[in-house]
């Protein structure tokens, strides 16, 4: 009988310590771990409701584990307090994001990861002229001067104006071009999107920003929340750019020119000469030790010859570089000192672009400036106003782990490739980034682009986008000397009237119509001989009082250019050509 006691009592025990662990792991470990309140917080009959609850949902997560499926906290019903909280299953992001594109109903994440100009650009606000509102500018914020630059082509713009109602584009006046926290330039306490009186969740909205993120990751964090707001940004990586939304942007000097001039394909002729130049590939910069950016410079020594190959690096980047310095930093160092930077570019056909700290160089556009084909070394980037410009026609982009065969690859050009590169690359460079204020406007042409598509044609080939600003049309139509190929679109020309040119310019081949415009007092009394094309004869005696308004238009006139001449003026045929051609 005693043993059966001592057995009974032992059992006993052991399934009292057993119900006691149980219930610990029970009353703690899920629970507790999904937040359902105490029996202190809560009344039995809700912590029991909980309880059972959590049980069916801790199974649930097992079950549902293979989808993918979590657990999140469900906000308490209107009214109900706390009463009402618990958790639901959380579907995976990618059903949340395609469910949410069909009803184009993002939540604030999916937002600005997805946006697009449907679904994040409000279009309705620009259904009138195209205009850009500038913020008034903040007592007591910093601002650099590059920015203020920025702030000032805006406000001088054709599209500015003073009425954030009527405007399809909205800036803000902080300074956000540069968000290294280890920079002269970052503006440490930048003011609350949210004290925006237009903010509307940033919908409208365009930032521009230079440099982001900071040692020792240069995470592209601009250190503040926009919104749906347009990012117009340097050192883009294809990650983190939203493709057709956002905007890429060269990086820029703070004295670059703040405004420049139109260029013509001839003023760019000059930098072709030498056609062939003393070196074929160059590159001149620092070499990283340790942190982003090491490779692939570290390597770049292996292509370099003693001919036509130039590659020089120093070590010396800041003021710890002797500490981790290695066997070829002095050899570099002293090989460094022997060449100017900027004779090397102008001295060389090809330009080496390699990655920084960041994907972006001043080198790319440097580069261009010099008449020097960039080749760019920098995974991921996202070259500077990509969406318009085809940068596969002025620059070479090559993986990073293929740098060896880069002298293969510039090698295997023609000369006249290379001399259409170098040519073309100038140009780019005049057309579009040879100013600030050419950049800024290009950013709002490219968002005006995107209202209304054009043909990229309108971008890479002379005159370009800009030539037209105010009245930039994205129809090739509306380029009365837009040429594709052999074909002149709408090539006729309408002559003034001086009788005695009459009989020889009838014949010129693309003469569409003659007008006479007659200045006496008395009814005209020009009989004009039969000719091939339509003669008109308008009266119009207020020029002899005005003489400029021989300018204002006349009725009649179809064409797209207009050639006037005074009846004085001798002119051939073949000139007149000429003069249309040009």
């Amino acid at each position: 009988m005693r043993p059966f006691r001592r057995r009974f009592r032992r059992h006993f025990l052991l399934g009292l310590l057993a119900c006691a662990v149980l219930f610990c792991v029970v009353r703690v470990a899920p629970w507790r771990r999904l937040g359902v309140g105490s029996a202190t917080s809560q009344p039995r009959g809700v912590e029991a409701a909980k309880r059972a609850e959590a049980s069916l949902l801790y199974a649930s997560l097992f079950l549902r584990h293979a989808r993918g499926t979590s657990l999140q906290a469900a906000p308490p019903e209107e009214g109900q307090g706390t009463r009402g909280a618990g958790w639901k299953l959380r579907e995976p992001a990618s059903t949340r994001a395609a469910e949410a594109a069909e009803t184009n109903d993002f939540p604030g994440d999916f937002a600005a990861a997805n946006c697009t100009m449907g679904r994040c650009f409000n279009a309705g606000r620009c259904g009138g002229d195209f205009r850009v509102y500038v913020y008034p500018d903040n007592d007591g914020v910093k601002v650099s001067g590059l920015y203020r630059k920025i702030l000032r082509i805006l406000r001088n713009s054709p599209y500015y104006t003073s009425d954030p109602d009527e405007a399809c584009v909205l800036v803000p006046s902080w300074d956000t071009l540069d968000r290294d926290k280890l920079s002269d330039e970052y503006v440490m306490k930048l003011p609350s999107t949210w004290l925006l009186s237009h903010w509307n969740g940033g919908r409208n909205h365009l930032f521009f920003n230079l440099y982001s993120g900071s040692w020792p990751t240069y995470f592209e964090s601009l250190d503040f929340d926009p919104g749906l707001a347009i990012v117009a940004k340097a050192s883009f990586n294809t990650a983190s750019f939203r493709q057709n939304f956002d905007i890429s942007l060269p990086l820029l000097h703070n004295s670059h020119s703040e405004r420049g001039v139109f260029p013509s394909v001839m003023t760019t002729r000059g930098n072709l000469l030498p056609i062939k130049r003393r070196y074929h590939l160059a590159f001149k910069g620092k070499r990283y030790l340790y942190g982003l950016g090491v490779e692939p410079r570290r390597s770049l020594y292996h292509i370099r010859n003693s001919r036509d190959v130039v590659m020089v690096m120093t070590c010396r980047h800041n003021k710890n570089w002797e500490k981790y310095k290695d066997s070829r930093c002095d050899v570099d160092n002293a090989e460094y000192n022997r060449f100017d930077y900027m004779e090397l570019l102008t001295n060389s056909s090809f330009c080496l672009v390699p990655r920084g700290r960041r994907l972006g160089s001043f080198r790319f556009i440097e580069s261009l400036q010099s008449s020097c084909i960039p080749v760019s070394l920098s995974n991921g980037y996202i070259l500077p106003l990509d969406e318009v410009i085809d940068w596969h026609r002025y620059s070479i982009v090559v993986d990073e782990r293929h740098f060896l065969q880069v002298p293969h690859i510039t090698r295997s050009l023609s000369t006249q490739q290379v001399l259409d590169m170098r040519l073309w690359g100038s140009w780019i460079y005049e057309t579009y980034f040879s100013s600030v204020e050419k950049v800024v406007m290009a950013t709002i042409e490219i968002i005006r682009n995107r209202l209304r598509p054009s043909s990229g044609f309108v971008w890479n080939w002379h005159p370009g986008g800009l030539t037209f600003v105010p009245s930039f049309s994205p129809s090739l139509s509306d380029y009365p000397f837009y040429r594709h190929g052999n074909a002149l679109h709408s090539a006729n020309y309408t002559s003034s009237p001086v009788i005695k040119l009459i009989r020889s310019l009838s014949i010129a081949p693309h003469l569409s119509k003659i007008i006479i415009i007659w200045t006496g007092t008395g009814p005209p009394k020009i009989r004009p001989p039969p000719l091939p094309v339509t003669v008109t004869i308008i009266s119009r005696p207020s020029v002899q009082i005005n003489p400029l308004s021989r300018f204002h238009s006349v009725p009649g006139i179809e064409t797209d250019a207009v050639l006037h001449l005074s009846e004085d003026v001798g002119l051939t045929v073949d000139e007149a050509e000429f003069g249309m051609e040009v």
